[in-house]
């Protein structure tokens, strides 16, 4: 396991910028209405909207800045960090922004008619990149729409198929491999959040736990489930427990529902637990993602 003092040493990730002392300019996901500007606004002075000369490519999802000479300007903010917090910010960055697309590089921002220093990310190779038209960054990730619309339309259908009774008391095993698969695909959305709004913690593997912190998580917890349920792991058989008055705890049940187990002689409750459980948690991991993107914008 690999902890976050080892990551921060490590040859995997950017190493800091050579002058921490000057501003940070975010053009992409660190900017305030983005998820991942949760992992330094508690160590932000202050910010100011600014502007540079550049171009905005996108290569292989990830958007590269290239500082030109020219008339496109891109927008963005420019963060002034806390004195003693400095390190840590760009700690935060760094570790979050991948080594193989990005180089740091000091800049010129255009702040109300003035020219400021600061540091900023640029891309490294524009190989097989596409140049955007619309320059500056609005991003709505797939994962937390496509994928959950994608989710709903997966109940729904299950829903429709529930109703004609064409596949309750089956031994028909496609029905919950598409609500499993389904289940699955949330998991997914579930860790990149994690991934990009929370700051490094000590057990990497382990930092979507910090859903379980979240007060929207803890309320809807208490609005959705109706009642307690227990299922054991199939591997070192240990019990879970989804109770609402336990976050943590529940968070860990519907963790460890990803690898449950479907028995034949068992088909029809197995069916009920996994259908219950992608319900509630796909409507309890919405009101997370929508309360996310208000936050900032509503401390702005």
């Amino acid at each position: 396991m690999l902890k976050k003092s080892e990551y921060l040493k490590s040859d995997k990730i950017l190493k800091p910028p050579l002058n921490i002392n000057l501003p940070y300019f975010a053009y992409g996901l660190f900017k305030p209405d983005q998820l991942a500007y949760n992992k330094i606004k508690n160590l932000t002075k202050k910010y100011h909207p600014g502007k540079i000369y550049a171009e905005i490519y996108l290569k292989d999802g990830i958007v590269l800045l290239k500082p030109k000479t020219c008339k496109s300007l891109i927008n963005g903010e420019l963060y002034y960090f806390e004195e003693d917090m400095k390190n840590l910010a760009y700690d935060n960055i760094r570790a979050f922004e991948p080594k193989k697309f990005y180089k740091w590089q000091e800049i010129k921002v255009i702040i109300n008619g003035n020219l400021v220093k600061a540091n900023t990310l640029i891309g490294k190779d524009f190989k097989n990149c596409k140049l955007l038209k619309n320059p500056n960054f609005q991003s709505e990730d797939p994962f937390f729409k496509e994928a959950l619309c994608e989710i709903e339309s997966i109940i729904k259908e299950d829903n429709i198929n529930q109703e004609k009774l064409e596949w309750i008391n089956t031994r028909n095993f496609q029905h919950i491999f598409r609500l499993q698969m389904a289940y699955s695909l949330l998991w997914t959305c579930i860790k990149r959040f994690a991934f990009i709004k929370y700051p490094l913690t000590d057990d990497l593997s382990n930092q979507y736990k910090l859903i379980a912190k979240e007060p929207v998580f803890k309320e809807n917890l208490l609005k959705t489930v109706k009642t307690e349920r227990k299922i054991y792991s199939s591997d070192y058989l240990n019990e879970n427990i989804l109770n609402k008055n336990s976050p943590e705890e529940s968070l860990n049940y519907y963790y460890t529902l990803r690898n449950y187990g479907v028995h034949r002689e068992t088909i029809s409750e197995d069916y009920i637990i996994i259908k219950t459980g992608l319900q509630e948690l796909l409507k309890i991991f919405k009101e997370i993602v929508e309360n996310s993107k208000k936050e900032n914008i509503n401390e702005k």
